[in-house]
This record gives structure tokens, C-alpha cells and sequence, in this order.
């Protein structure tokens, strides 16, 4: 991280892009990850209901 921010503002802006980039992904995964459980579990509730 620190060489590619010594290279110039290029390489630095580059970086915090990809950087931005994964955490977005990482945001979206979790968001999906919490919504298949709250449809799991109320699906499961149903399920057992019947």
C-alpha cells in the first residue's frame, strides 16, 4: 500500500478506487447474506406452521 501511494497520485487513486470497490462488494455481500437468512427463517417458520 505504501509503495503504490509513494508511485504518485495515480497509483493512489487507483488503489482507494479498488479499495472502494471491494468494500462496496463486501457491503452488497453481507446485505444479500442478512436477507437470505431473514427469508430462510420466516420460511422455515411457515414451513414448520403446516
Amino acid at each position: 500500500m505504501y509503495i503504490a501511494a509513494a508511485a504518485g497520485d495515480s497509483g493512489k487513486s487507483k488503489l482507494s478506487m479498488e479499495y472502494l470497490m471491494q468494500s462496496v462488494l463486501l457491503v452488497i455481500i453481507v446485505v444479500i447474506m442478512f436477507v437470505i437468512m431473514l427469508v430462510w427463517s420466516k420460511w422455515s417458520k411457515k414451513r414448520r406452521r403446516k
